[in-house]
C-alpha cells in the first residue's frame, strides 16, 4: 500500500516536472476524423494519375492537395509515394563519380532496366528496354487502380505495355486486351532519338547525373560483386510562387540510393525510399534491381504490331499525333490536348504547337482562331495550354519560373486547328543539354458546360534548338500540320527572341497568368536536397545524444536554466517549467548516460540507475530528435531497471533498425 503510494508520488512528481499536463496528439485519431480529405487521394485511380504523365518522366514533382495542413499532407504523400517515379568507411575508387552518368550515356545499343515498386502491400514490376542506336523503346508496367464492381469500388491490378518503334507508339492494355496507336511527326523522330539517354538519367535513374553530390554510407555485395552505397536525401519544396523556395516541412523525406561498383563505375542497383515522419521507418518505394548496358533485347520486342485477338481503338493511319512525351492529355471530363512539336530557344522560351479539343465539340468553332494577333492572347480553345512552369532543378536554389503564353500563328489539317504559341519565362534561362522539361497548365473553355473540376497540369518535354537548325525543324513541322509550304516570315528565330524580350517587360501579363495558374501550381511540389551537414549516421547521432544529455544535466545542476532550455524541443512556457521543476527531483546530480539506441535521426537514451524518491531507484528513458543538424530532447519517460526493457522494446518496435551503443 505504502509502496504504491510512493510510486504514485514519484510518478506525479515526474509528470509535473516535465510538464506533461496535456494529452499527446493522436495522429491515428486525427486520420479517422479526416477520412474525407484523405479519401480524395485514395479514390484516385493510378490510371488517372498516370494520364497526367507526371510520374513517368517527372521524378520529384509531387501533387499536394490543399486544403490539407502539413500533417494531412504527410499522410497523403505516403499514399501517393508510389506515383512518384521524378537519390564512413571510405575506400579508394578507380572511377570518378562524375563519370558514372557518362558510363550510362556511352551505351551504343540497348539499355535494359528492371524494377520493382511497392504500394499498399503490393509488389509491382516494371521493365524498360531502350534501343539507343535506332531510337526505339519498350515499357512494361504493372499498376494498381480501382473500378466499379458488383459490390462497389474495387481495387484491381492492371498491366500495360508501351512500344515505340521510332515513329509509332503502341499502347497495349494486357488486362483489358485493347490496343491504341500514336505517332510522331517525322521532324521529331531524330530529336526523340537524341533525348532517349536524357530520359534514362531523368526518370528511370533519377538524379544520377548528380552522383558527385552523394554521400558514401557503406558497401554491399550483389551477385558476388562489391558495390559502394551512395545516398542523397530530399525534402518537399512548395511550388506555390514562393520566391524563397520555402520548404513546407522537414517531412516527408525522399532518399535515392545507388550501388556503384568501385572497380568499374557500373550501377548495380538504385533504390528510392520514402519517409513520412521523423518517427517512422524508411519505406522502400522503387528498386531498380537490374541495369544492363548494351544488352541483347528479346526478339521483336520493338515491333508495333497488335497482338491477335486484341480490340483496336484506332489504326496507325488514324493515330493521334504525339510529342516527345509520347502521350496525349485526356481528362475524365472528355477534354483532350496534343502537342505534336515543342522546342526550346536559346533564351529558355519554349515554342509549342498544340491542339486542344473536347470530345463533344471537336476542335472548336473556327471563330475562336480568327482575329488573333502575333504576340497577342492565345485562342480560347476547348482545352487550352495557357502557361508553363519550369521543372525544378534540385541543385539550384530559387523558385519555379512562370512562363506566359503568347500567340504566334494557327495552322489547320484534317479538321484540327494547331495553335503555335511561344511560352516566355520571366527571365532568360540558360539552356543546358539537348532537352528541357516543363509543367504545362491546362484550362478548360467549354462555354456549354461549367466544369467544377480542378484545372490540371501536364508534362512537356522540348528539344533545344539554335538559330542554325531552327528553320530545319520548324519548316518541316509546319508542312506536316498544314498545307503551308513556306514558313511565315514572322516565325523567324530572331523575331521570336525579340518578342520574348518585349513580353518580359510586361509584368501585368505575368501577374494575370500566374493568378490563373495559382490553383494548379499550388498542387505541385518539387524536391530540394537536404544539406549534408543535416544528415548523420547512427554512430554520430549516438555521440551527439550522449553529449546532449550530459550537457543538459550539467546545466541543470549548475543552475544555467537558459542553456538547459535551449536543449529542449518543448516550447515555452513548458520548457521553462520543465527546467525549473527538474532541479527539484532527487538524484538529479547523479544522472549518467547508460545505453543508447540510435537511428540516423533520433535516439533513445537510457540513464543509469539513481536514488530517486524515499529509497526508490529510477531511470530516465529520454527521446532525442536530430533536426537540421542539431540534437534536441523531445521527451522524458520515468522508468526503473525492471521496466526499462519495455521502453527499449517500444522504441525498437518503432525503429527495428536502430543500433545499440553501450557506454564504454
Amino acid at each position: 500500500m505504502n509502496a504504491c503510494k510512493n510510486n504514485k508520488k514519484f510518478d506525479d512528481l515526474i509528470a509535473r516536472a516535465i510538464g506533461r499536463d496535456r494529452p499527446k496528439f493522436d495522429f491515428d485519431k486525427w486520420k479517422q476524423t479526416h477520412k474525407k480529405e484523405i479519401g480524395i487521394f485514395e479514390s484516385q485511380t493510378a490510371e488517372q494519375k498516370i494520364s497526367r504523365s507526371v510520374w513517368i518522366f517527372g521524378i520529384g514533382r509531387i501533387f499536394m492537395k490543399s486544403p490539407f495542413n502539413k500533417l494531412a499532407g504527410a499522410a497523403a504523400i505516403l499514399i501517393l509515394a508510389f506515383v512518384i517515379w521524378y537519390s564512413m568507411n571510405f575506400t579508394t575508387t578507380v572511377y570518378a563519380l562524375t563519370d558514372v552518368p557518362q558510363i550510362i550515356g556511352q551505351a551504343t545499343k540497348v539499355i535494359h532496366l528492371r524494377m520493382r515498386w511497392f504500394s499498399a502491400g503490393h509488389e509491382l514490376r516494371q521493365e524498360f528496354w531502350t534501343d539507343v542506336d535506332k531510337g526505339r523503346s519498350y515499357h512494361y508496367y504493372e499498376g494498381i487502380g480501382s473500378e466499379e464492381g458488383p459490390d462497389g469500388l474495387q481495387t484491381i491490378k492492371y498491366i500495360t505495355e508501351n512500344v515505340f518503334d521510332g515513329r509509332f507508339v503502341m499502347k497495349v492494355n494486357l488486362t483489358k486486351k485493347t490496343v491504341s496507336f500514336g505517332k510522331l511527326l517525322s521532324c521529331m523522330e531524330e530529336p526523340m532519338q537524341r533525348i532517349m539517354i536524357d530520359r534514362i538519367s531523368k526518370s528511370i535513374l533519377p538524379d544520377i547525373q548528380n552522383l558527385d553530390q552523394y554521400t558514401k554510407v557503406g558497401q554491399e555485395h550483389i551477385d558476388g560483386k562489391r558495390y559502394d552505397i551512395w545516398q542523397r536525401e530530399f525534402r518537399l519544396v512548395s511550388s506555390g510562387g514562393s520566391r524563397s523556395g520555402s520548404v513546407d516541412s522537414e517531412y516527408p523525406r525522399f532518399r535515392y540510393e545507388y550501388c556503384v561498383s568501385p572497380a568499374s563505375g557500373d550501377v548495380g542497383r538504385m533504390t528510392y525510399w520514402h519517409k513520412s515522419d521523423r518517427l517512422k521507418e524508411w519505406e522502400k518505394v522503387v528498386e531498380t534491381d537490374q541495369i544492363e548496358i548494351d544488352a541483347e533485347p528479346p526478339v521483336d520486342i520493338f515491333l508495333t504490331e497488335s497482338p491477335a485477338g486484341y480490340t483496336l481503338k484506332n489504326q496507325k493511319a488514324t493515330a493521334d499525333i504525339v510529342g516527345l512525351h509520347l502521350d496525349v492529355f485526356r481528362s475524365i471530363q472528355g477534354y483532350n490536348l496534343i502537342a505534336p512539336a515543342s522546342f526550346t530557344l536559346e533564351d529558355g522560351s519554349v515554342l509549342i504547337c498544340w491542339c486542344g479539343t473536347h470530345d463533344s465539340i471537336g476542335s472548336g468553332p473556327d471563330a475562336i482562331y480568327e482575329n488573333l494577333v502575333f504576340g497577342g492572347d492565345l485562342p480560347k480553345a476547348p482545352t487550352e495550354l495557357f502557361a508553363l512552369m519550369s521543372y525544378k532543378d534540385r541543385n539550384k536554389p530559387g523558385y519555379n519560373i512562370h512562363y506566359v503564353g503568347r500567340h504566334l500563328m494557327v495552322t489547320s489539317k484534317a479538321d484540327c486547328h494547331y495553335e503555335w504559341a511561344l511560352y516566355i519565362p520571366q527571365r532568360e534561362i540558360s539552356v543546358e543539354g539537348i532537352s528541357t522539361d516543363n509543367v504545362a497548365f491546362i484550362r478548360f473553355n467549354n462555354p456549354k458546360k461549367k466544369d467544377s473540376a480542378q484545372e490540371p497540369s501536364w508534362f512537356i518535354t522540348s528539344f533545344a534548338i539554335t538559330a542554325q537548325n531552327f528553320s530545319q525543324y520548324i519548316r518541316s513541322a509546319i508542312k506536316e500540320l498544314s498545307d503551308i509550304q513556306v514558313m511565315p516570315a514572322e516565325m523567324a528565330y530572331d523575331n521570336l527572341l525579340a518578342l520574348a524580350k518585349q513580353i518580359r517587360n510586361r509584368t501585368d501579363l505575368f501577374e494575370s497568368s500566374q493568378k490563373a495558374a495559382a490553383e494548379a501550381r499550388d498542387h505541385i511540389g518539387s524536391l530540394a536536397p537536404v544539406k549534408r551537414e543535416q544528415l548523420a549516421t547512427p554512430e554520430q547521432v549516438s555521440r551527439e545524444a550522449k553529449k546532449l544529455i550530459e550537457d543538459f544535466y550539467t546545466a541543470i545542476v549548475d543552475g544555467r536554466n537558459v542553456d538547459a532550455i535551449k536543449m529542449l524541443k518543448y516550447k515555452e512556457p513548458r520548457a521553462s517549467r520543465v527546467v525549473t521543476n527538474m532541479k527539484t527531483l532527487p538524484g538529479i546530480e547523479n544522472i549518467k548516460v547508460g545505453d543508447i539506441y540510435a537511428t540516423e535521426e533520433n535516439a533513445l537514451v537510457i540513464t543509469n540507475e539513481f536514488v530517486a524518491y524515499e529509497g526508490k531507484s529510477g531511470r530516465w528513458a529520454i527521446s532525442v530528435l536530430r533536426e537540421k543538424g542539431v540534437c534536441l530532447i523531445k521527451d522524458f519517460n520515468a522508468t526503473s531497471t525492471q521496466r526499462m526493457q519495455k521502453e527499449i522494446d517500444k522504441y525498437l518496435q518503432q525503429f527495428p533498425k536502430a543500433r545499440h551503443f553501450p557506454e564504454p
